[in-house]
């Protein structure tokens, strides 16, 4: 038996459950391992996440919000553009998808040099 200041024997407890998600970098490199892009280089974006407990699922999006790739979390995600042209351009996204609600993400942007044959 046990009595608070206010002479009742019930006791409540507080459990307070947050998640601690670390996203490193989210990054871009063609297959030289740079940065620069020209038509037809291969292109690599790849993110990571950490967590206790890990989102359910990493997204990377492009500038429209379209999902281009979705992938249950695991702690890895990457995507490839085999062949990239202008129309490829733009700033892409990686979203992990929280059940708290909370926003996270990294973003990369993907510039493409032409060089004009004069």
């Amino acid at each position: 038996h046990a009595e608070n200041i206010v002479n009742s024997t019930q006791a409540q407890k507080i459990i307070q459950i947050s998640r601690n998600i670390t996203m490193n970098l989210f990054t871009i490199k063609n297959t030289t391992g740079g940065e620069r892009f020209t038509p037809g280089d291969k292109v690599t974006m790849q993110c990571s996440v950490s967590g206790c407990p890990a989102p359910d699922v990493l997204t990377v999006t492009d500038d429209t919000n379209k999902k281009i790739i979705t992938k249950p979390a695991t702690s890895y995600i990457a995507y490839e553009i085999t062949n990239v042209q202008c129309s490829d351009m733009g700033t892409y996204y990686c979203r992990p998808e929280l059940w708290d609600g909370r926003n996270n993400e990294e973003k990369v942007d993907l510039k493409i040099l032409q060089y004009l044959n004069l």
